[in-house]
């Protein structure tokens, strides 16, 4: 649990390499950077608890969010699953072999539903969240989010108003947008409700 002092940093640029967000980025989107300082003690312990339940209760009030399951037993009654489509054991080799496996996604609408994405590969990275502007996604969102690992050829999914993905081993969180209102209102929300909860807030 983060303590009265405990620091978040919006930034609008970063070393996109260093925090391995580079690939997370669609094209010509307008991105923001938010991390915060980890202890060396509890490196291994995720996104603190406060930080979690503020960016979910955020992001759920915008929309739907979709993101990728890799423990479903985790999750609640309330949430949609979306299975992968399974293919003959030729295809997925060259799934395997062209980064493009898939994975079954999630489709959540409370706070407590959407903070599970934190659960599910964030520190390894694995995890991509849409913020849906409907309750649905085209097959072709569809497909992406579950398959592609390298989003920096992408078009951003017509159906999103934000992308949400993990920055290096999870300390730090990226949220993309098409919409530069969009992010800015959304990073205003954040930023209020951190400082309501006793966290500092610097953008840098």
């Amino acid at each position: 649990m983060p303590t009265s002092r405990t620091q978040v940093k919006f930034r609008r640029q970063w070393d996109a390499v260093g925090w391995q967000t580079a690939a997370l980025r669609p094209k010509d989107c307008f991105g923001i950077l938010l991390h915060w300082p980890v202890d060396p003690k509890s490196i291994h312990e995720g996104v603190p608890e406060t930080i979690k339940q503020i960016v979910a209760a955020t992001i759920a009030s915008l929309g739907p969010v979709a993101f990728r399951v890799f423990f479903e037993h985790t999750l609640s009654a309330r949430t949609t699953i979306i299975p992968a489509t399974r293919r003959f054991l030729l295809w997925r080799i060259i799934e395997r072999l062209t980064r493009q496996w898939p994975v079954d996604l999630a489709i959540a609408r409370t706070t407590a539903d959407v903070q599970q994405l934190f659960e599910q590969q964030w520190q390894l990275q694995g995890q991509v969240a849409l913020v849906l502007s409907a309750s649905f996604l085209s097959w072709e969102s569809l497909e992406s989010l579950q398959r592609v690992r390298d989003w920096s050829r992408q078009e951003f999914p017509p159906e999103a108003l934000l992308l949400i993905a993990p920055a290096v081993d999870g300390d730090g969180l990226l949220l993309v947008g098409k919409d530069r209102d969009i992010l800015a209102s959304t990073q205003t929300t954040l930023s209020s409700a951190f400082c309501n909860a006793g966290l500092e807030v610097k953008i840098v």
